[in-house]
């Protein structure tokens, strides 16, 4: 028989080797041809995308409006203030970069909506990719959104992708990529500043508290998004027309306004992309997804009411305004949203910067 100390030993040495042959098979995916799933997701989705943008070549109203009318303007004269100055097209206030972007794509590939289509592309697969970063079924419910929309060739999708990037970039510890992410939205939509703006004043906060320093990293990445998007505004771009209009201070103080609001949100909430929200929640209730606050989580829902406090100070007609515009704005926030709730690899709340 053998002395304790080496029965304990054996016994410590049958309990470490049986703890590594569970946590193998339990690491060990049950189906493992389902590891190509994603890929075969993002690749069904953009063919899905091709087809749906190809009948519909020229966007929607926005697109063939102003988005792409200033980027062919751009591409034909080459002169940046004749088209974001002079030319009297609507929504000259926006960011540049959008415009910029398919001007760049136009002059190299040729005047051709495919080529538009394929900007439009580029961003929806760079977004079906950060989603391949999480759970399988966010790639196949948030993607399927995303492709909704991006055939509109509107900014959103862009935009929405800049702060899912952000996110990701978040919770995988790339924090300069985190103020890349957040200064590329800063440049896409004025809605960019609002959420560039809340993620890090709520990272900045969190931080603080936590070890007494700021995001540097973040901070630096971000400050020459900020420096151009200051120069825009100052120099070329119209004045916000939502922010600067009379009549503020009566429009704050009419309640009647916030429940108007209110019933408007609480409806579409349920038609927002055929119910799209519904199969969230369905998603994260089979998930068994249980509620852990981070910084992107609560940055999104400020942004939310951010958004909420847009449409009580708008100087436009609220029914008009709304209906035009808050299915975008949800289409902003829903990607990063879902993604802060269901991240696998949770880092602690306050990622170091």
């Amino acid at each position: 028989m053998l002395p304790p100390q080496q029965q304990s030993e054996g016994l410590a040495g049958l309990s470490r080797g049986a703890v590594g042959v569970h946590a193998d098979v339990a690491s060990a995916p049950r189906f493992p041809q389902l590891r190509r799933l994603p890929a075969l997701i993002i690749v069904l989705y953009l063919l899905l995308y091709i087809g749906l943008a190809t009948s519909m070549p020229y966007g929607s109203y926005d697109a063939f409006v102003f988005w792409n009318q200033k980027a062919r303007w751009l591409a034909y004269t080459g002169d940046f203030a004749f088209t974001f100055k002079t030319l009297p097209l609507e929504h000259q206030e926006y960011p540049p970069l959008l415009p910029i972007v398919s001007t760049v794509a136009l002059r190299l590939f040729g005047d051709s909506t495919t080529v538009l289509i394929a900007v439009h592309g580029m961003f929806l697969m760079i977004g079906l990719l950060l989603l391949a970063q999480g759970r399988v079924w966010v790639l196949a419910v948030v993607g399927l959104i995303l492709l909704n929309y991006a055939a509109w060739q509107y900014a959103d999708v862009p935009l929405a992708v800049a702060l899912l990037g952000g996110t990701v970039a978040f919770f995988t510890r790339r924090a300069g990529w985190v103020g890349v992410a957040l200064g590329i939205g800063l440049l896409l939509k004025n809605e960019g500043l609002l959420i560039a703006l809340i993620f890090m004043s709520v990272w900045s906060v969190a931080l603080w508290l936590r070890e007494r320093r700021l995001p540097m990293r973040a901070l630096v990445t971000i400050l020459p998004f900020m420096v151009a998007f200051g120069t825009w505004k100052l120099w070329i771009g119209d004045a916000n027309d939502v922010v600067g209009a009379s009549g503020l201070w009566e429009r704050l103080t009419d309640w009647g306004r916030y429940q108007l609001i209110a019933g408007f949100i609480l409806t579409s909430m349920i038609s927002f992309s055929t119910s799209a929200l519904l199969f969230i929640g369905i998603g994260l209730w089979l998930d068994r997804i249980r509620l852990r606050w981070s910084v992107p989580l609560v940055a999104v829902m400020l942004i939310w009411g951010g958004y909420f406090m847009i449409y009580v100070i708008t100087p436009h007609d609220i029914v008009f305004h709304f209906i035009n515009s808050y299915e975008r704005l949800l289409l902003h926030l829903v990607p990063s949203w879902v993604v802060a709730l269901t991240w696998q690899r949770q880092p602690p709340a306050v990622p170091s910067a």
